[in-house]
């Protein structure tokens, strides 16, 4: 195709000299592509960071709350309520009486 432009072009011209004038257009055009080819190349490698940094935090994150997660589901012995347990709620000036068996099978509260 741009052979046939450079002979329309021309008139009369030679092989040679088609040849020279397209190599010459190729050898300018192509610092230029390849300077916006870098340029997308850059872009995009710094776009690709910036998604490798959000997720190394959401990855750090996770950790963290793993960790804390972990924690929490090992509470100290003493904070440790043994099941079964009874939970009464009453008023403050409720006075109850509890009685317990020996086996420790039956609770009686008056």
């Amino acid at each position: 195709m741009k052979v046939c432009q450079k002979v329309e072009e021309k008139h009369v011209t030679t092989y040679n000299e088609v040849a020279d004038e397209l190599v010459h257009e190729f050898v300018t055009m192509r610092p230029a592509e390849s300077v916006m080819e870098n340029a997308q190349r850059a872009k995009s490698v710094e776009q690709k960071k910036q998604q490798l940094q959000e997720l190394l935090l959401q990855q750090i994150a996770l950790k963290n709350l793993i960790q804390r997660n972990k924690q929490v589901d090992k509470p100290p012995a003493l904070c440790r309520i043994s099941l079964p347990f009874i939970l009464v709620n009453t008023s403050k000036d409720t006075i109850i009486q509890c009685e317990m068996s020996e086996d420790r099978q039956d609770i009686f509260f008056n």
